[in-house]
């Protein structure tokens, strides 16, 4: 969940919305300040008859007065650039006519960075107090170069001008204080509310997630619990029905037909019954599996030549290991060659695929990943539909237009297997009926990097 949409990262970190009230509400106080500071000090200029400090505070009017038009017109950016400028214009010309760096005006320039950050964020920010910089180390140069700047405040005066500028310079630090404390305690409050938040969440998702694994263990127990209870009338069918069809007790042609029926279907069921239990059990929290470094192109071997016997009753189909290239990886030679024997025995018993192509070795996008691709054609079934029994966690689902559910459940223990190996396993449609199917596994290095 996101944070309520708040943007924390805009374009003036600090202010969670230019819309909101805090940033216009700092500006117009500056811009008042400004007015009401720069005024009192235009009458003294003008008292004085100090034409650059009237024209420099003339201009800082002049500007404010245009921030605040683009403020109403909620150009708050132009607004804050608009209000520095003239604020910097009136400061250089303020140090310039009363003696340089000595004297407390100075103090005005090193106030821009904290009303910059305060006004503008990070970007108006790193402008102004560049621009500042600038112009202080412009007047450290002036100075060591030996140009004096004139005090043009009449000398009776000087002392009350100084304690002037220093209680506003002390007014405007004050108020830059301030701001920055409400920004801090607002941050604060909503770093809580959704830390709030997050902790919530976090708290429900354990108790969905709590919930999902006592149902899922629930599910288990019950499958293993009833395992025998499935599995004894099963056998007691297919046991009996054996029996009679190898006795001569005067069936007809009819009724041997049906008994073998009962016997091939009771088989059928058996199987299944056991690869859904299989298939609960590789979700049990006490599954064990025997880690060793096994090689990934012997157990694709193996299983191959397993499976070519089975061949001999299908006519004109092929099942052939084009490469295999050696590589090392980690994990459970047992359910490794599980692996393998259920996909090859998926095309074998339950597709009228003409050829599979297997190749074995190193994945071509990445060389720390083994690779099994197995190169079907023409598939008389979708690669959609292979996909579909294919779907992580384990999960079952068999789609309609496949014939024989056998074949989906020894998909589904093949695709938890291979997650559990860290793997993982897709299906890519090719032209025509033609299709491959990915296998993919972690090496060694993995989860041994020194080997």
């Amino acid at each position: 969940m996101s944070l309520e949409n708040k943007n924390l990262h805009s374009e003036r970190p600090g202010l969670l919305d230019t819309g909101s009230g805090d940033v216009r509400r700092q500006l117009k106080f500056a811009q008042i300040f400004a007015l009401i500071f720069g005024v009192l000090l235009l009458l003294r200029a003008i008292e004085w008859l100090i034409l650059p400090r009237i024209a420099s505070l003339s201009f800082l009017l002049l500007l404010t007065a245009i921030s605040i038009l683009l403020l109403r017109q909620h150009h708050i950016k132009w607004a804050i650039h608009s209000f520095l400028a003239g604020y910097l214009v009136a400061v250089v010309v303020g140090v310039a006519t009363s003696g340089g760096l000595q004297n407390v005006v100075i103090g005005w320039l090193l106030l821009i960075p904290g009303l910059s950050a305060l006004l503008g964020g990070e970007r108006i920010f790193v402008i102004w107090t560049l621009t500042a910089f600038t112009v202080l180390v412009g007047l450290l140069v002036l100075n060591i170069l030996g140009f004096a700047n004139e005090v043009l405040t009449p000398e009776p005066l000087r002392r009350v001008q100084n304690y002037t500028h220093v209680m506003g310079q002390f007014a405007m630090l004050s108020f830059t204080l301030h701001a920055f404390s409400r920004q801090f305690e607002y941050y604060e409050t909503e770093i809580a509310h959704h830390i709030e938040i997050i902790e919530r969440e976090v708290d429900t998702r354990q108790r969905a997630e709590s919930v999902a694994n006592n149902s899922n263990q629930a599910k288990t127990r019950f499958l293993a619990n009833m395992s025998h209870q499935l599995r004894t009338p099963l056998n007691s069918i297919i046991g009996f029905s054996r029996r009679l069809l190898h006795r001569d007790i005067g069936l007809g042609d009819r009724d041997k037909n049906a008994l073998d029926s009962i016997y091939r279907n009771g088989k059928t069921l058996l199987k299944i019954v056991n690869g859904l239990i299989e298939l609960a059990q590789l979700d049990s929290k006490d599954l064990n599996f025997n880690w060793q470094p096994c090689e990934l192109s012997d157990a694709v071997r193996v299983e191959l030549s397993s499976c070519v016997g089975e061949l001999e009753a299908f006519d004109e189909r092929e099942f052939i290991l084009v490469s295999a290239e050696p590589f090392q990886m980690i994990g459970d030679p047992i359910k490794i060659s599980q692996i393998f024997h259920n996909i090859l025995d998926y095309f074998i018993r339950h597709t009228r695929a003409s050829k599979v192509l297997l190749k074995c070795g190193c994945s071509v996008d990445n060389d720390a990943w083994g690779s099994v691709i197995f190169h079907v054609f023409d598939s008389d079934v979708k690669a959609e539909s292979i996909g579909s029994m294919l779907e992580s966690e384990g999960s079952v689902n068999l789609p309609g237009e496949v014939d024989g559910t056998l074949g989906g459940v020894s998909l589904a223990i093949a695709a938890r297997l291979i997650q559990l190996h860290q793997g993982a396993i897709n299906v890519v449609a090719l032209s025509g009926q033609e299709m491959e199917v990915h296998v993919l596994l972690p090496s060694v290095s993995d989860y041994y990097p020194s080997l």
